[in-house]
């Protein structure tokens, strides 16, 4: 594989095999540094919209990866571990490898957008991805 030291976001397609039944409610998700994307070895970068209306990324654990998001725009909700945040523009919220945790879009009419990262692992495979069914 050729490593990519630069993408433009614009470049990288949405996911389209995240299925609502392995927790990914209605999101437009970009892995835009990954090892299939860019060649690396111990994280994920990534780019989720998710669209007004309950979009969610539901209950689920990286057993292999903390996760770092921010909020760029919109607001919503976060569960990490026992606590839940209200979370808007400029909110960070860090989970640590894995917790239990859960995003979800709150506003009725518009977009919530994060930036994403998964440090320790460069897949979504390799974090131990695993959706925890209600």
């Amino acid at each position: 594989m050729q490593v990519r030291r630069k993408v433009n976001i614009d470049e990288i397609p949405v996911d389209k095999q995240l299925r609502k039944e392995d927790g990914w409610v209605r999101m437009q998700v970009q892995w835009l540094c990954s090892e299939e994307v860019t060649g690396s070895k111990q994280c994920v970068v990534g780019r989720t919209i998710f669209p007004p209306g309950g979009a969610a990324h539901e209950l689920h654990t990286h057993s292999n990866a903390e996760e770092v998001l921010y909020v760029i725009r919109g607001e919503g909700i976060a569960i990490s571990g026992d606590e839940e945040f209200k979370i808007g523009p400029g909110d960070l919220v860090y989970v640590p490898a894995g917790d239990v945790h859960y995003f979800k879009n709150t506003h009725p009419t518009e977009e919530m957008e994060t930036l994403w990262m998964y440090g320790g692992a460069p897949s979504l495979e390799k974090s131990g991805y695993n959706h925890v069914k209600q």
